[in-house]
């Protein structure tokens, strides 16, 4: 892969990572040029995904000022009943799927390796899935920074670091999570948020495999 190439990869990356992990978040804070910036990164390294993020556009320009995204987000993340869809990975990891569990504790143990703690407003637990998306966009930010400056060293431990979270914490729950919301929710906007990021996330275990550093 070319350098320039390279450079544009990372960089749409670690974009799409942390725009997913703002749509988890709330639409509140969301604008239509937030999605259509998803659409244009996702088009350069996961096409697969883009006419799921143009429905999303599609529905976020239906339902915003309706209150049906958060009625739905609500439904799906947060309760008060029953969650149809746990944002939690250690739910879905966890023989007993409760929420801390030991896979949990590791996904802290790799932030405390990157120095990193939770904000003091987060007030869900480590592995949400907005925190396990924003931390994919911080490893891949500095990877970014690494191949600007030349330093080799740092761009593969970085890479590695991706790759090990990737496969062992994020990876394998979000299938079950995305297939979730797409059964339950009522809106367009979050089953298509799913499904994009299930695409996405395919489409980088894919880049794993044909980037081994």
């Amino acid at each position: 892969m070319k350098v320039e190439n390279t450079h544009i990869v990372a960089r749409a990356r670690s974009e799409i990572f942390k725009m997913l992990s703002e749509c988890f978040s709330t639409h509140k804070n969301l604008t239509p040029g937030h999605i259509n910036d998803l659409r244009n990164h996702m088009e350069k390294i996961c096409p697969d995904a883009v006419p799921a993020v143009e429905k999303m556009s599609s529905s976020f320009a239906e339902h915003a000022d309706t209150g049906e995204l958060t009625i739905d987000y609500a439904r799906l993340f947060i309760g008060p009943f029953a969650l149809l869809s746990p944002p939690f990975g250690s739910v879905y990891l966890e023989q007993d799927r409760q929420v801390m569990g030991e896979s949990t504790r590791n996904v802290i143990e790799l932030y405390m390796t990157f120095k990193l703690e939770l904000a003091p407003d987060f007030h869900n637990a480590p592995d949400h899935i907005i925190a396990e998306l924003e931390f994919m966009y911080y490893l891949v930010f500095r990877e970014l920074e690494a191949l600007k400056c030349l330093d080799e060293d740092s761009r593969i431990y970085l890479h590695r670091s991706e790759k090990l979270f990737l496969e062992t914490y994020l990876a394998p729950w979000i299938n079950e999570f995305t297939v979730n919301i797409e059964q339950h929710a009522r809106t367009s906007f979050y089953r298509n948020l799913a499904l994009a990021t299930r695409r996405f996330i395919e489409k980088e275990q894919k880049y794993f495999s044909e980037n081994v550093l």
